[in-house]
């Protein structure tokens, strides 16, 4: 079984966000832009224990992202309704696409419902791959964590 690197994440994100969002996104040393930034979390479980994925984009980049995902124009989109609604499915995505590479078609996977994180990130979380992004102009931020066993 692979382990995840900042490469993998990196391709991942850049094909689903082009491909479902037709979003081009461009990796970045260090993107600014995030302190108000909205986040969702879905949750994986594997051989190597639980991980976190946890996207987190600038109100404008849930507006975009919502725009090109569900066919709206930016002025009908509500970050907090639609642009959280698409960043939940993008998590969803991303993570399942994370897992296939990760674990190939036979290992055991669960996948968690994704969910609006409030706050950084989950309790306990350590030893992260982070990636930031300029999306077309906006911040935005994928990252694993790794998670202890309950």
């Amino acid at each position: 079984m692979k382990s995840l690197d900042l490469e993998i994440l990196q391709n991942l994100t850049q094909d689903i966000l082009g491909k479902m969002a037709f979003m081009f996104v461009e990796p970045v040393a260090e993107v600014g832009g995030l302190e108000d930034s909205l986040s969702a979390c879905v949750e994986y479980v594997g051989p190597g224990g639980t991980d976190a994925l946890i996207l987190q984009g600038s109100a404008d980049f849930l507006m975009e992202l919502a725009s090109g995902l569900l066919g709206l124009e930016f002025d009908e989109v509500d970050k907090n309704v639609e642009g959280m609604h698409s960043l939940k499915e993008i998590a969803n995505v991303l993570a399942g696409e994370i897992i296939r590479e990760l674990g190939g078609e036979h290992a055991q996977f669960t996948l968690g419902i994704p969910y609006v994180l409030e706050g950084p990130s989950p309790e306990g979380a350590n030893g992260s791959v982070v990636c930031d992004f300029d999306a077309m102009g906006q911040a935005f931020r994928a990252s694993v964590v790794h998670l202890p066993n309950a």
